[in-house]
């Protein structure tokens, strides 16, 4: 056990360490209304992240209520200092489609 455990190490430790380079995210706000979510951003140069996130609603609620949609937005961003910290700039597009149903 702690012969591959060193081995591991050092294998994972051979490997050259960079600054980050791609980033999951998710939004709760999404969640806390049932509607599952991921976002994948991906760095593309020294400065600039592209954004590809999305979120759908398959569900049905009791009474056949509905609020069902999908969506995504891709966004482009370019950052003012380094990548994935501070502040930046983006251009970004919206996209969805949605169905609600018997609400009151």
């Amino acid at each position: 056990m702690k012969k591959g455990i060193f081995i591991f190490l050092v294998a994972f430790l051979s490997f050259p360490l960079y600054s980050q380079h791609v980033a999951l995210k998710n939004n709760l706000v999404y969640d806390a209304t049932l509607t599952p979510n991921l976002s994948l951003e991906i760095a593309l140069a020294k400065k600039i992240t592209l954004d590809i996130g999305g979120g759908y609603n398959p569900f049905t609620f009791s009474d056949h209520k509905k609020f069902k949609h999908w969506l995504a937005q891709p966004e482009l961003r370019f950052w003012t200092c380094e990548k994935f910290n501070g502040t930046f700039f983006g251009i970004h597009a919206h996209g969805g489609e949605f169905n609600v149903a018997n609400l009151e």
